[in-house]
């Protein structure tokens, strides 16, 4: 999806949308009603002009295969992180359809809507990159903050409990849409300076009742589910459920 400039001498707003390889292109003569299908259209569609809608700040953080940058929007300034997918490391990563993860977490992150998973705005590609908007959160990983000489002192039973009640909780709604993430761990948990959790990183999530996984072994030592380091496809009867991330949660209650 390409925005499109106005025509000459005339006051109208428009887009053009790209699929198959044939391209159609919608034009309104008033802002608002573009602004509603532009909005409606961006949360199902690939955008291709990241740069010229948003300005990155700052490296956030940085994994194998992609970047978390925080930008900012240049039309209301408003923050926004951004998630950066390199197409080459994804070709290393999966040869056989080198975009399948990236479209697999964009497909999970645009079906949930919870308070305590980060929210997908919209989706961006470029020829090297694809980028993942969503929501800012001024935030620390619980991982870090485990970490910290005073967590003992700083974090006490009950705020622990009340972290892992919010972690249960987003479980049980993930189940509620068929869904496990199959990679929780602290690092993928965002205490907010409210306390309130964000869950990150579905990249690795798949359907409860899927038969074929992108990647089948998968997790974090130290929080990954005997059942799935020991799932065998070729084999029925070592298929897992989602009470693999209700193990790791009890691994992050016991770390804690």
């Amino acid at each position: 999806m390409k925005l499109i400039s106005p025509k000459k001498d005339e006051k109208t707003y428009g887009f053009s949308v790209t699929k198959n390889g044939a391209t159609f292109e919608l034009y309104f003569a008033d802002l608002w009603t573009f602004d509603d299908w532009f909005d409606a259209l961006k949360a199902v569609c690939v955008k291709t002009s990241f740069h010229e809608e948003y300005k990155a700040l700052k490296i956030l953080g940085e994994g194998s295969f992609a970047r978390v940058y925080l930008c900012e929007s240049r039309t209301d300034s408003k923050h926004f992180a951004v998630k950066a997918f390199h197409k080459s490391a994804q070709e290393a990563l999966c040869k056989k359809d080198p975009k399948a993860p990236i479209l697999h977490e964009i497909n999970m992150l645009r079906k949930l809507d919870h308070e305590n998973i980060v929210k997908l705005y919209e989706v961006f590609e470029s020829e090297r990159t694809v980028y993942l908007v969503t929501e800012y959160v001024e935030s620390k990983t619980l991982g870090d903050i485990i970490k910290r000489s005073d967590f003992k002192e700083t974090y006490s039973r009950i705020q622990i409990v009340s972290i892992i009640h919010s972690i249960i909780d987003t479980l049980a709604y993930l189940v509620s849409q068929g869904i496990m993430h199959r990679d929780l761990k602290p690092d993928n948990i965002l205490i907010a300076k409210g306390g309130n959790v964000k869950i990150i990183d579905f990249g690795l999530a798949v359907y409860i009742d899927s038969t074929e996984h992108i990647f089948n072994r998968c997790g974090t030592p130290g929080y990954i589910a005997p059942e799935v380091f020991y799932f065998d496809p070729s084999m029925p009867s070592t298929a897992y459920d989602a009470t693999c991330d209700t193990f790791s949660a009890g691994c992050i209650l016991f770390f804690m």
